[in-house]
């Protein structure tokens, strides 16, 4: 039920209302194209997200990142995994508290707003 909430163009969609509008343009079966305009800003941000229904992932590619939403069952209760894929090491975030507390943080958020849709 978790991954289904996010996993299609009209789901993820949902889970930006109020961030962004959303409009989608399927590239295969499991991807898709997002376009998203937040409404404050006339700029434009385009993703490609993948969902895959075997290990409940939600790819999300945007410019040279990557990250992702997961769903995972433990002993029968359900998780929200969401992580970032980092490009090295990254040997500064080591050093950098406030730099791990904001990719901390925006993560947290994504999460706060898929419980809700989910709850």
């Amino acid at each position: 039920e978790a991954f289904s909430a996010i996993a299609s163009p009209e789901g993820y969609a949902r889970l930006m209302e109020g961030v962004a509008e959303v409009t989608s343009e399927q590239q295969g079966p499991q991807r898709w194209k997002a376009r998203l305009v937040a409404p404050s800003s006339p700029a434009e941000i385009e993703e490609l997200l993948e969902s895959d229904a075997a290990s409940r992932t939600l790819r999300i590619r945007r410019g040279g990142s990557e990250t992702f939403f997961r769903a995972e069952e433990r002993d029968g209760t359900p998780w929200l995994i969401r992580g970032a894929v980092l490009d090295g090491p990254r040997l500064d975030l080591l050093r950098n508290d406030s730099m791990r507390g904001r990719i901390a943080g925006s993560l947290a958020v994504d999460l706060l707003g898929w419980a809700r849709r989910i709850g």
